[in-house]
């Protein structure tokens, strides 16, 4: 029975080290052209959050799914962000903003119900994979343009309470 060699930890952890700012970039540059872009639309949102896959999230997922050459372009969710909609309306027009805005690489569309503990239903998100769009260019862009950034997004069906 062979066994696959596992990654190198250290060398991982030194390449997600020198490519965070650069994944932080690209949820900064991501999220503005989202925020301005629901803003001008007159979206409402529920939230939107983001984040940076850590370091022992993203090694468990190179371990998991026995990813031996180039992790970093493998996997989907390095950088990602999460938008939440009151309303089935918002849900669907964030879909189509996301395609009118970013270069869209892959989608998963799911849309059926689960309940969450707080009793709200919340919808099962659907997910994008972009790049920022072709029309981002000069230095500013340059190292950020090939990264890819996972955006979810759900609505909440029920009564939200808003402290």
């Amino acid at each position: 029975m062979s066994r696959t060699k596992l990654p190198d930890k250290k060398l991982l952890l030194k390449r997600h080290e020198e490519v965070r700012p650069l994944y932080k970039q690209l949820i900064q540059e991501t999220r503005f052209i989202l925020e301005k872009t629901i803003s001008e639309k007159r979206i409402k949102i529920y939230s939107i959050q983001d984040r940076i896959k850590d370091f022992d999230s993203f090694y468990n997922e190179v371990v998991f799914n026995n990813i031996i050459k180039d992790p970093f372009e493998k996997i989907n969710d390095i950088a990602s962000i999460r938008i939440t909609c009151f309303w089935r309306s918002g849900f669907e027009s964030i879909g189509k903003l996301i395609s009118e805005q970013l270069e869209v690489i892959e989608t998963h569309i799911k849309n059926f119900p689960s309940v969450k503990t707080t009793g709200l239903r919340e919808y099962v998100p659907d997910h994008y994979i972009v790049k920022l769009p072709k029309k981002c260019k000069g230095p500013r862009y340059d190292k950020i343009k090939p990264l890819k950034c996972e955006i979810q997004v759900r609505f909440l069906e029920g009564e939200v309470m808003i402290g």
